[in-house]
């Protein structure tokens, strides 16, 4: 949450609805609404006393002498308990032409019973203040006025109790909430619920934590109470779709995106959240369409070709997915992932090249994540028999990787570079790979096996048994070893020395073709 530049401000943000308070596009605090019912107005950022929210009387700087027309968007954004239609005091004078962080303002008499004054309950979605609590309430807004906040809790929580007001009990739950104490605001806010049910700030303020926990479906259950108020803005809407999506409730997502939308127009990130709806609902038409009309105003935006890539790889349309992939890297939002979706297109597309150098600059997006997804594409290559530029992914793993990586890791990277090096006709180079395995792990029954079918492909039947039965005294290794032993025999018309082990391997592996094996070795036998 983005901390405002001048007092007042902050005393505003703790009693003004958390959900009215955040920008609606997520990216910080917007101004509050004037009792005109337009943007409070702001000076200037770079200027001293820059102002990001009105002062919670409602004092507009720019028409503070008239008597601005009340509407229904001030009664839901004004402070506590604040009645848009009640007779207000006269507006304090302001000279325009003073910064106002240095104006008479927040110092006018009026000003400041305008400020006690504007925190009477009337409102059915506000609780009422009872008895002396009206005081109490302006000796507690003068406290966070004057940015005495610790004053102000400790104040606030005297005042609390189980017949007191449950606008003290959500005043201190938004201090907790502004430092990120999530479960003491949480309590707070039950509390406030607790007394008076129809609470609609304490019911957003409990919506946004539940949000900010990934709580989703006590989101939606608290959101939907505020809409059911009257609460309803883009925010709160917007942030409703998102719990949606998350859910996997598509459907209602995209009602909630929808609205979000009507009431926000200017906002990309609710459509962009349609279209994700859209999308996985499997109407992509609709979606790339929306995606269009978004890329159409703002062609520089790689989110847009991202979000429509995603559209059209799942439409099939891999053709103009790759256009629009090439689009998000050319304009600089590549990310490690859809640069790694575009590899596995290319790879698909048999452009083998092409998916070796986005694989490559996907390692290079982030060089310290997991190094298994890019296993997993050499491994996707070389079982197309891509093996150059499986190498050549290979060879830059090791560049980047080297010395940072687990023993399994290193395991897995020998493991397919002594693939590809028989592959590309090196066996010198795939059986020092598999030593290297074997260094490393003297257990990997796999590298053995595979040393053992390196020296009966080379005829060196003595020392591929060395191996084969190595790999057969490991747990879980037995049959396959015992496997690849018989049959290095049966090639070499070894008949009898292959049938204890071939009939061994077939009591452990059911499969038809090692049983077929069996019964051509006792037939060879019998003969």
């Amino acid at each position: 949450m983005r901390h405002v530049t001048i007092s007042v401000c902050t005393a505003a943000l703790l009693l003004l609805p958390l959900a009215s308070c955040a920008g609606l596009r997520g990216d910080g605090i917007g101004p509050v609404r004037a009792p005109g019912g337009s943007r409070a107005a702001s000076t200037d950022e770079s200027a001293a006393g820059t102002v990001e929210a009105s002062a919670p009387v409602g004092a507009s700087a720019t028409e503070a002498t008239a008597p601005a027309p009340q509407d229904d968007a001030f009664v839901e954004s004004a402070p506590l308990g604040f009645d848009a239609a009640s007779p207000l005091p006269a507006r304090p004078s302001v000279d325009p032409t003073v910064d106002l962080s240095e104006s008479t303002l927040w110092t006018d008499p009026a000003f400041r019973r305008r400020l006690v004054e504007s925190y009477v309950a009337v409102s059915e979605v506000e609780p009422p203040l009872f008895g002396s609590e009206t005081e109490k309430w302006g000796q507690l807004v003068e406290l966070l006025y004057t940015q005495r906040m610790e004053e102000a809790e400790k104040f606030a929580n005297k005042q609390r109790g189980p017949a007191a007001s449950a606008a003290f009990d959500f005043v201190v739950g938004n201090l907790h909430f502004q430092r990120d104490e999530l479960d003491e605001a949480e309590a707070d806010f039950l509390v406030a619920i607790e007394k008076y049910p129809n609470f609609r700030r304490a019911w957003s303020g409990l919506a946004q934590i539940y949000a900010r926990r990934n709580d989703y479906a006590n989101t939606v259950r608290a959101f939907t109470k505020v809409i059911e108020m009257g609460g309803g803005d883009a925010l709160t809407y917007g942030l409703v779709g998102v719990a949606y999506t998350k859910l996997q409730e598509y459907v209602a997502a995209e009602s909630a995106f929808r609205t979000a939308s009507m009431l926000d127009p200017d906002s990309v990130g609710w459509k962009v959240g349609l279209g994700e709806a859209l999308t996985r609902q499997r109407r992509f038409g609709e979606a790339i369409a929306l995606y269009d009309s978004l890329i159409r105003d703002q062609p520089g935006e790689p989110k847009f070709w991202l979000a429509q890539a995603m559209a059209l790889v799942r439409s099939t349309r891999t053709d103009e997915a790759v256009e629009n992939l090439e689009m998000v890297d050319a304009l600089g939002g590549s990310t490690p992932q859809s640069l790694a979706l575009l590899g596995d297109i290319y790879t698909t597309s048999g452009l083998y090249d092409l998916a070796a150098d986005a694989y490559v600059r996907a390692i290079d997006a982030n060089p310290v994540a997991e190094v298994e997804s890019a296993l997993r594409q050499v491994a996707g290559l070389a079982q197309r028999n891509a093996n150059v530029p499986a190498k050549k992914v290979l060879d830059h793993v090791e560049e980047v990787y080297a010395g940072l990586l687990e023993i399994p890791d290193r395991k897995e990277i020998l493991r397919l570079e002594a693939r590809v090096a028989m592959a590309l006709g090196d066996p010198d180079g795939h059986v020092t790979k598999l030593q290297e395995i074997i260094d490393l792990d003297p257990s990997d029954g796999g590298a053995l096996i595979l040393m053992g079918d390196h020296y009966a492909r080379t005829e060196e039947p003595e020392r591929a048994a060395f191996y084969y039965e190595r790999a057969a005294d490991l747990d879980g290794f037995e049959a396959e070893a015992k496997l690849h032993h018989g049959q290095m025999l049966v090639r070499a018309r070894d008949y009898a020395a292959a049938l204890p082990l071939v009939k061994r391997a077939a009591q452990l592996d059911e499969r038809d073709f090692v049983q077929r094996l069996l019964e051509q070795v006792e037939r060879s036998v019998r003969d």
